[in-house]
């Protein structure tokens, strides 16, 4: 799952969060909030809702599990 919400009334816009996401899953607006832009590569670290100085993002611990298939030739 990943991020599951982020809460715009909370948000101070300070860009935090994703300076801190390691995979690059959000990107600000040209309001500089931040927007959830690539969560399938959200690896549940809780790095943007720990450095959130509002408490404005929640995680999700569960992480979605695809399956592991071949490559088709």
């Amino acid at each position: 799952m990943g991020i599951r919400h982020i809460d715009y009334d909370k948000c101070v816009r300070c860009g935090r969060c994703v300076t801190y996401c390691p995979q690059d899953v959000l990107r600000p607006d040209e309001e500089k909030r931040p927007l959830i832009t690539y969560l399938q590569d959200c690896q549940s670290c809780f790095l943007c809702e720990k450095y959130c100085p509002a408490g404005a993002i929640a995680v999700s611990a569960d992480r979605e599990r695809r399956p592991i298939l071949p490559w088709k030739i």
